[in-house]
């Protein structure tokens, strides 16, 4: 492989990577956007059922961060094996278009 050839790969590689981060903190947002609102219901009902305050649970960041770390480093791990695979094609691409018996 040439040294232009390993450059575009690497550089591939790291766009690829990059996306998958992109991708990673666009769940983690979109998922906190879901889940927030629907914890805060469940403590609203919870506080009126019970006829109590129910007091707001501190948030484990720590455990959010590190979950949140993990999936960025799986997906930006898988997607770079991938990205810096030469790609496989399978069996011959025909120039001719195919004729059929029917017409």
């Amino acid at each position: 492989m040439s040294v232009a050839g390993g450059l575009a790969m690497a550089v591939a590689a790291e766009a690829v990577a990059a996306e998958a981060a992109l991708v990673t903190g666009i769940g983690a947002v979109l998922g906190l956007v879901v889940a927030v609102p629907a914890l805060l219901g469940m403590r609203a009902g919870l506080a009126q059922k019970a006829g109590a305050a129910v007091p707001l649970v501190v948030v484990p960041w720590p455990a959010i961060a590190a979950v949140v770390a993990a999936c960025l480093v799986l997906a930006a791990g898988a997607s770079t094996i991938f990205a810096r695979k030469p790609s496989v094609t399978f069996g011959k691409a025909s120039a001719k278009p195919s004729t059929s018996a029917n017409g």
